[in-house]
Parts: structure tokens; sequence; C-alpha cells
């Protein structure tokens, strides 16, 4: 079982608001660990090479142990209609892979961008320190109109969407009570 005194670490994230940063400031092996986007909580484990490296220095096999694991996760998501849960894989983390790397890190987390899956997490995580970061709207669509790309995208179907974003704009600002300078 993780140790109470460490609490798991949830980064709940959307694009380009630096939970990358945030995850690698965190990870300080043999003190914690953070895994960036592994979707553990969509009954998988996506890991990074470099992660593996950084295990295998401390003498763990992180590709070893999830090998046979990933298999029986795959097989169990393809037979989800059949009521099979969908948190083996946090199941797996919380129960097997954390305990044989207590001696690696005492703190565990995950960075998510495609969050799909966080109940599981928060399920077998009850405790868990979530981080949320985000990114004004507003400083999301002056990049977005600053960009040239939107003035040369040939696909009608993207630059609808743009505009979109653009349009609602004014009613979000509105909404919100920002004022114009």
């Amino acid at each position: 079982m993780p140790d109470p005194r460490y609490p798991f670490i949830y980064i709940a994230s959307l694009m380009r608001t630096g939970s990358t940063l945030i995850s690698e400031a965190l990870t300080e092996l043999p003190h914690a660990f953070i895994f960036r986007e592994p979707h553990i909580g969509k009954n998988t484990f996506r890991y990074r090479p470099d992660d593996v490296e950084r295990f295998r220095q401390y003498g763990f096999d992180l590709e070893a142990f999830l090998k046979y694991r990933l298999v029986f996760a795959f097989f169990q998501r393809r037979l989800r209609f059949l009521g099979y849960r969908q948190d083996y894989m946090v199941r797996v983390f919380k129960y097997r892979l954390i305990p044989q790397m207590a001696g690696t890190a005492k703190q565990f987390g995950v960075k998510e961008i495609d969050n799909r899956g966080w109940q599981n997490y928060h399920r077998h995580f009850p405790d868990m320190k979530v981080i949320l970061t985000a990114r004004d709207p507003r400083d999301i669509y002056l990049s977005l109109r600053r960009v040239g790309r939107w003035r040369r995208e040939q696909n009608p179907d993207l630059v609808a969407q743009a505009q979109r974003v653009f349009d609602l704009m004014p009613e979000y600002v509105g909404y919100w009570g920002y004022q114009q300078t």
C-alpha cells in the first residue's frame, strides 16, 4: 500500500498549460515520480523511454513488469461490453507497481491531458491531491488570432472551428465580466 504521508498526485491539465513543467519539477528520484500521460485511468499504461531508463538506474525494469499486464488490459478493454471493470491498470499501479517501486520513490502521481478515466484514479486513490492547470481563454484567443496559419488554412472545417472560438469570445468575456482595455 502507498504511504499515506505521501499522497498520490493527479495533475489534470489542458494542453499548453505548463503541466509538463510541473510534472518534471515534482519528479525527483528517489523522492517522487510523476508519470506523464500514462492513460492508466483508461485501462492502459503508456510509458516513455526516458522513464524506463530512469527506473532502470534504480534496478527496476518497468517494461518487463508491464509486459503481460498490458496484454491483459487490452483484452479487458475489448471485452468491456461484457461488464469487465475498466480499472485493472489502476489496481496494478496501486497494489503491484507502487509497492515494488517503493525503494525507487516515496510518492507517485500522473499528469494527464486526456482526463477520461479520472474516476478510476479517484476510486483507488480517494485522498489524492489534484493539481489543475488551465489557461485563460482570452490568452488562447489571442494566441490563435495571431497565428498566421488560420489565414491560409485550406480545411474549411478547421477554419469554422476556429471561427466558433472567436465568435464565442465576446459572450465569454461578457459573462465573466471582463473589461476591454
